[in-house]
C-alpha cells in the first residue's frame, strides 16, 4: 500500500485531517513508517493490527508514545474493542470472509462510519482467496486451496512450483461466490442503506476507497479529491493492462533469478 501514499493516501489524510487511524496488516512496517509521520504531525493517533508483524513494533511504540498503539491481533477482534476511527486501512489477509467480517463491523452505521481504504482489489486478489493461515477461518468461509504460487498469466495455480506468493495458500480457482476482496467489498455495498460510494484506482494491485455519501455534504473538498480518482472503462482497462505488463515482467525476473540461484548452487557442489 506504501506506493499509493504520496500521490493519493498522503493527500485524503490531509483533506481529511483525522484524529484517530487503523491500520490492519503491517507487515514489514513500511507503510506503517509512512502513516505514523503523517500522524504525529496533526496529533493523530495510530493504531496498527497485525497478528504476526515482521518489524519491532515494540521499538516503534517506545520512540512514539501516545501516537502510535499496537495491537497483536486478528483483526475482527481488534475492530471490535477499538476505538472509533476517522480512516481505516487494510492490508491484511486477502480473503472474503475476512474483509466482508472486516466491512460489516466498520459499515455497520454508515452515517458515521470511517473512510476506508482497502489494498490489493485488483489482481490477483480482487476475485482470489489467499489464507495466511487457513486455521484462523471457519471451515465455511474457505475455497478449496492450495499453498502454491499463481500463474502471472492468470491462468490459475502454478502446480510446478514457484509463482506469485507461493508461500501463501490461495484458492483453487477465481471467481465465483465469496471469493476475493473485491467481491467482499461489492457484495457488503449491497446490504448498506443508504449506498456507499466506492472507488477502484487501478496499478499496483488496486486500491478500493469505500466511504459514506454522507461526506459530499460534511467533506466537500475530500469529495471532489476523490472524484478525481474516478477513471472511465477505457483507461481503467489500459491501465490494467500496464499493470500486467509489470507485474508479469517483475515475476519472470524473480523467477529466472531464483532458477539462476539453484544452477549456481548445484555447480558448487560439484
Amino acid at each position: 500500500m506504501h506506493r499509493f501514499f504520496p500521490t493519493i493516501i498522503a493527500p485524503l489524510l490531509e483533506k481529511i485531517d483525522p484524529k484517530t487511524v487503523i491500520e490492519i496488516g503491517c507487515a514489514d512496517g513500511a507503510h506503517t513508517r509512512l502513516l505514523l509521520d503523517d500522524c504525529k504531525k496533526r496529533h493523530a493517533v495510530l493504531h496498527a493490527v497485525d497478528p504476526e508483524p515482521t518489524f519491532d513494533v515494540d521499538d516503534l511504540a517506545k520512540k512514539n508514545p501516545g501516537s502510535f498503539v499496537f495491537h497483536r491481533m486478528m483483526s475482527i477482534d481488534a475492530l471490535q474493542v477499538l476505538p472509533k476511527a476517522d480512516v481505516v486501512l487494510i492490508d491484511g489477509d486477502h480473503n472474503y470472509f475476512t474483509v466482508s467480517h472486516e466491512l460489516a463491523i466498520l459499515c455497520a452505521d454508515p452515517a458515521t462510519m470511517p473512510v476506508i481504504l482497502l489494498h490489493d482489489v485488483g489482481w490477483p486478489y480482487g476475485r482470489r482467496d489467499m489464507y495466511h493461515d487457513p486455521s484462523r477461518i471457519p471451515p465455511q468461509g474457505l475455497q478449496h486451496y492450495k499453498k502454491k504460487g499463481l500463474l502471472v498469466d492468470g491462468t490459475g495455480i502454478a502446480e510446478r512450483g514457484g509463482g506469485v506468493n507461493a508461500e501463501t495458500y490461495h484458492a483453487e480457482k477465481e471467481g465465483g461466490p465469496r471469493n476475493g476482496i473485491l467481491t467482499a467489498i461489492e457484495d457488503v455495498i449491497k446490504t448498506v442503506t443508504p449506498a456507499l460510494r466506492f472507488i477502484l484506482v487501478p496499478g499496483f494491485h488496486g486500491l478500493g476507497i469505500l466511504m459514506s455519501r454522507e461526506l459530499e455534504r460534511t467533506s466537500p473538498d475530500f469529495w471532489r479529491f476523490c472524484s478525481l480518482l474516478e477513471t472511465s472503462e477505457p483507461i481503467r482497462s489500459y491501465i490494467q493492462s500496464l499493470e500486467k505488463d509489470r507485474y508479469t515482467t517483475r515475476y519472470e525476473f524473480e523467477r529466472e533469478f531464483f532458477l539462476h540461484a539453484c544452477a549456481r548452487a548445484e555447480l558448487e557442489k560439484k
